[in-house]
């Protein structure tokens, strides 16, 4: 079954199992939504002050989602998500450098 969307924006870090030598921390889910959503508001022109609004959150707090630092909230996400008309599950995938074509779709 798969997980929703608050657990796992509630899951802390996945580590894969490469060994003590090779040991990187993975990307956590919220991390991953941030990313997602910064680089979805710079394709969508959304400024801080824009996002904030969107959100109903102070302009300092869009900062810290736009920078990866908020505790972002599944409300938030689905804001942004409606906001952006981007299905919400697209935030929650890690991307490489060729899987950002579900940006420009509108």
């Amino acid at each position: 079954m798969m997980p929703t969307a608050p657990t796992l924006l509630r899951q802390a870090t996945v580590t894969p199992g490469a060994g003590a030598q090779n040991y990187a921390p993975a990307p956590s889910v919220r991390s991953i939504a941030c990313e997602n959503i910064r680089v979805a508001c710079i394709w969508h022109d959304v400024r801080r002050k824009d996002l904030a609004t969107m959100l109903g959150v102070s302009y300092d707090y869009a900062g810290r989602i736009i920078n990866g630092k908020a505790n972002l909230t599944v409300e938030h996400l689905y804001h942004v998500s409606n906001a952006l008309k981007v299905p919400l599950e697209r935030f929650l995938v890690e991307h490489d450098e060729h899987g950002w074509g579900w940006i420009y779709e509108r």
